[in-house]
């Protein structure tokens, strides 16, 4: 008979996002993109939305009928929350090219990117709102604690309002 008197690990984590950006700018971009077939033909395999809002996602902010973006995902974390105005459009970009879609088209992908990089001073001045946040906790912390440790972000901005961070 072996006994076991290692360590057993039960660890555990969770994280989840929920995000929608409306502008219009940023849509008439992405929509251009999707519809050339950037995102292959698959869009309900998608993690993220252009135009409209995920049909598996309970978005609570969505104000908006077509936003450029939306996410909902109980079960990833896409990316740092941007902190400022300036920095959204590099996260939607950054979130873009960590994402696993199956059938992209590279080319046109990057051809994306260029044109939302060139265009970066246009979308951001575009935004009419945007809803940003990230949640993860996990207990995966070492000898000296137990129990979790939550870590929650969110950013919010409204044109005729302005922004908000907050981090805790």
């Amino acid at each position: 008979m072996k006994i076991r008197t290692d360590f057993v690990n039960n660890s555990s984590s969770y994280s989840s996002a929920e995000i929608v950006i409306d502008n219009p700018v940023l849509l008439e971009i992405l929509q251009k993109y999707k519809d050339m077939g950037t995102f292959g033909e698959g869009e309900e395999d998608l993690s993220f939305s252009i135009g409209k809002f995920p049909e598996y996602g309970s978005i609570r902010q969505g104000t908006t009928e077509t936003p450029a973006f939306s996410y909902d995902n109980p079960n990833y974390n896409p990316s740092i929350c941007p902190s400022s105005i300036d920095d959204v459009l590099f996260r939607i970009i950054e979130y873009l090219d960590n994402e696993d879609i199956p059938e992209k088209d590279d080319d046109l992908f990057q051809l994306l990117i260029n044109e939302l990089e060139s265009n970066e001073e246009k979308i951001n001045k575009g935004f009419i709102k945007v809803f940003w946040r990230t949640n993860s906790s996990s207990n995966e912390h070492g000898e000296d604690y137990e129990g979790f440790i939550g870590e929650n972000n969110t950013y919010e901005y409204e044109n005729n309002i302005g922004e908000e961070y907050s981090f805790d």
